[in-house]
C-alpha cells in the first residue's frame, strides 16, 4: 500500500498519473503486438456479463441436457445469498433440510452470506428453489429464491485475469522515493582508509574478489598465524619438561637456562 499526497491543488477533471517506468512501456508493447485471439477467448464470458444477460435461470437438468448452455457456463458455477443457521453450517444431520428464503438488511452486499448452489425448479412467481450441497449425504433445500439472491461466479482461475494476462512489475521514479528508502550507493573507489591496518595491504584485491572474500581471506591467514603460535608454545613447554626429565636424571646441576638451551636446539618441525 503507497499513500500519495498532493503537493499542490488538483483541480476539477485533473487526473493523477505515475509514470510506470521504460521498462514497462516496451513490456506492454511487446505484449500488445504479440497478442492473438484464441478461440477459447471468443467463447469465454465473464460471469459479470452473463448475470447482465441472462435474466432467467435454467435449472440443473436443463443446463446438463443441452450441451452449447452447458459449454457456455463451463467456467461459472452459481452462488446464491441467503442467512444459514448455525445448525444448517456443516452441521447438519438431515439428509434433506427444508427452509424458505428469507431477506435480510445487508443480505446481498456480503460475500460472507453467498453459497454455492445449484437450481432445481423454476417458480410461477419467478423465485427458484434451490438445493446446496453441504456434503455427499446432506442436502439443503431452499425455496423461493429471488432472481438477484442468486448469481454465477467465475470459477477458480477461470476469469480473464488468468487468461495469459499481462504481468510486469510497476516502476516508481526515484524523485518519489525518499533517500532513505533508497538502494545505499555503492563507494566508486576502494575505501583504503577506512580497512583496519591488517586488511589494508589486501585492499587491491577487493575490486576483484570483493570484500567478502577479503575477510575470507584475511580470517584464514588469521587462523594459520594462531595455529603456528600454538604450536610453537606446545613444543616449548615440551622441550622444557623434557629437558627437565633429563638433567634431573644425568645432569643434576643443571640450570633452567640450560635446559631452555636445549630446547631452542630441537628442530621446530619435528614436534607436533
Amino acid at each position: 500500500m503507497m499513500e500519495l499526497v498532493a503537493t499542490r491543488e488538483i483541480g476539477e477533471n485533473e487526473e493523477v498519473c505515475i509514470d510506470y517506468g521504460s521498462g514497462w512501456d516496451s513490456a506492454w508493447k511487446k505484449y500488445e503486438s504479440q497478442w492473438t485471439t484464441t478461440p477459447e477467448d471468443k467463447r469465454y464470458v465473464s460471469a459479470t456479463q452473463l448475470n447482465q444477460d441472462i435474466p432467467i435461470l435454467n435449472t440443473r437438468t436443463e443446463i446438463e441436457s443441452d450441451q452449447a448452455i452447458s459449454k457456455e457456463l463451463s467456467n461459472v458455477y452459481t452462488a446464491c445469498f441467503m442467512k444459514l443457521f448455525d445448525k444448517l453450517k456443516g452441521n447438519a444431520t438431515d439428509a434433506a433440510s427444508q427452509f424458505d428464503w428469507k431477506y435480510y438488511p445487508t443480505l446481498l452486499e456480503d460475500a460472507d452470506n453467498a453459497y454455492r448452489c445449484d437450481v432445481v425448479e423454476r417458480m410461477d412467481d419467478g423465485a427458484y428453489t434451490v438445493v446446496l450441497k453441504r456434503s455427499d449425504d446432506v442436502h439443503i433445500l431452499v425455496r423461493g429464491v429471488p432472481r438477484d439472491a442468486i448469481r454465477f461466479a467465475d470459477k477458480p482461475y477461470t476469469s480473464d485475469l488468468f487468461r495469459r494476462g499481462f504481468r510486469y512489475e510497476i516502476g516508481i521514479p526515484d524523485h518519489l522515493v525518499p533517500p532513505s528508502w533508497r538502494d545505499i550507493p555503492q563507494p566508486t573507489e576502494p575505501m583504503i582508509g577506512s580497512l583496519p591496518p591488517v586488511l589494508s595491504i589486501f585492499a587491491p584485491f577487493s575490486l576483484v574478489v570483493g570484500f567478502s572474500s577479503l575477510v575470507t581471506l584475511a580470517g584464514l591467514i588469521s587462523s594459520f598465524i594462531l595455529h603456528q603460535v600454538l604450536r610453537k608454545i606446545s613444543c616449548r613447554f615440551s622441550c622444557r619438561k623434557g629437558a627437565e626429565r633429563t638433567n634431573k636424571s644425568t645432569l643434576p646441576s643443571t640450570s633452567p637456562s640450560v635446559a631452555e638451551d636445549s630446547c631452542k636446539s630441537q628442530p621446530f618441525l619435528r614436534h607436533r
